[in-house]
């Protein structure tokens, strides 16, 4: 039996903006999904019948489980799946954090099969939703409270004096009220958080 290679250049790709990227990437990573769901270890939500392992936004990977044990077997089971095809996890920007009655209690580093370790954190972000380690899920708003005066005062600059009052309402609300409100749904609010 004879093989041969061939080899080529590459000289057009399709760029993160492009419609087809998130259809490209589901497709590469769809093994992924189903090697963490084989493992049958992760999380009951309570609006969710089934278990929870991993959600995934694009190229952002966010796995859930209740054990540490748990997370270095989905760990595993990821990294054996991206080998497969040519990708790996950058264990300078993943993090892990705890939730619950012992998230305070030491834990063991997690270990990439490629050598790399894995840090524990008090606080993280995933898609602009900061999580908070702590005995119940908690979440953090302080930077979408920054980031939606950053762009209230932008809009005010801009427009405040120029035009009518329901005009600059109606660009806050369409401009800034989204960066606040981003995720709110998914996350609890407590009672700080809140202002009325």
């Amino acid at each position: 039996m004879v093989t041969s290679l061939i080899c080529f250049n590459l000289i057009v790709g399709v760029g993160l903006s492009s419609v087809l990227s998130p259809l490209l990437f589901a497709s590469f990573i769809e093994h992924l999904v189903d090697g963490v769901k084989s493992l049958n270890v992760g999380c009951h939500i309570s609006t969710v019948c089934t278990v929870c392992s991993i959600f995934l936004y694009v190229d952002d990977i966010l796995l859930t489980v209740p054990t540490v044990s748990g997370l270095q077997a989905i760990l595993a089971a990821c990294e054996r799946e991206l080998v497969n095809i040519d990708m790996c996890i950058n264990v300078s920007k993943s993090k892990c954090i705890r939730f619950g009655a012992r998230f305070e209690a030491p834990c063991a580093d997690l270990v990439s099969t490629f050598g790399g370790i894995i840090k524990w954190v008090d606080y993280c972000h995933y898609l602009s939703t900061f999580f908070v380690s702590s005995r119940s899920f908690k979440c953090n708003f302080d930077n979408a409270k920054s980031c939606f005066f950053k762009a209230c005062n932008a809009v005010y600059v801009k427009v405040g004096h120029l035009a009518s009052a329901e005009v600059v309402l109606s660009l806050l609300r369409s401009k800034c009220l989204p960066i606040l409100l981003y995720a709110t749904e998914a996350c609890p609010l407590q009672s700080r958080n809140i202002v009325i």
